[in-house]
């Protein structure tokens, strides 16, 4: 893999919080004289950024959509007509799901975790941010069976996750509309 260089000088969070009054320019020989309002960033730096926010976002959707199974899982606990055979078998899945969701916050996208703050990383991490999934999905990977988690806080879960990917989606759209890409 090329030796990548972070290149950008401001942040999407500063560059969201200062405005819109910047252009951008992605090229393959970017100079390291960056105005303020002209922040140059490779276009291979782009590009590497862009897939990892693919993966990141792909993998959001993926804790989503078992966030979802386990809010089910709870719904379905609670029905009283349940066997407790079946009970047991939705126990047995929630562990389960759960398990993954503690796999997913591990995953990582060129030895770089997606879910980490890694400044020393030789990867354009100025361009993207790495959410803590850890932390909006606590509740649910802390319980211990499906008993200990309650449905809003698998709500408050789903609603976190939501976020991110909505966040992660922002970032996305950004790069994809950078000029050359």
């Amino acid at each position: 893999m090329n030796n990548l260089k972070p290149l950008l000088t401001l942040s999407l969070t500063a560059l969201f919080l200062l405005g819109s009054n910047f252009s951008f320019a992605a090229n393959d020989n970017p100079s390291s004289e960056n105005t303020p309002t002209n922040i140059c960033i490779s276009h291979e730096d782009a590009i590497i950024a862009l897939a990892y926010l693919n993966t990141q976002g792909g993998t959001l959707e993926i804790a989503a959509e078992i966030l979802s199974q386990i809010s089910a899982l709870k719904i379905s606990s609670s029905d009283f007509t349940k066997a407790p055979s079946e009970l047991e078998t939705l126990e047995i899945t929630f562990i389960e799901l759960r398990d993954f969701l503690n796999t997913l916050q591990g995953q990582k996208f060129l030895d770089i975790p997606l879910f980490e703050n890694t400044p020393d990383a030789s990867f354009p991490k100025e361009l993207v941010s790495s959410p803590d999934l850890a932390q909006a999905i606590h509740e649910v990977t802390e319980a211990t069976n499906l008993l200990e988690v309650t449905l809003e806080s698998i709500i408050a879960s789903e609603d976190s996750v939501i976020d991110l990917r909505s966040q992660n989606n922002t970032e996305a759209t950004f790069l994809e509309n950078l000029p050359e890409l």
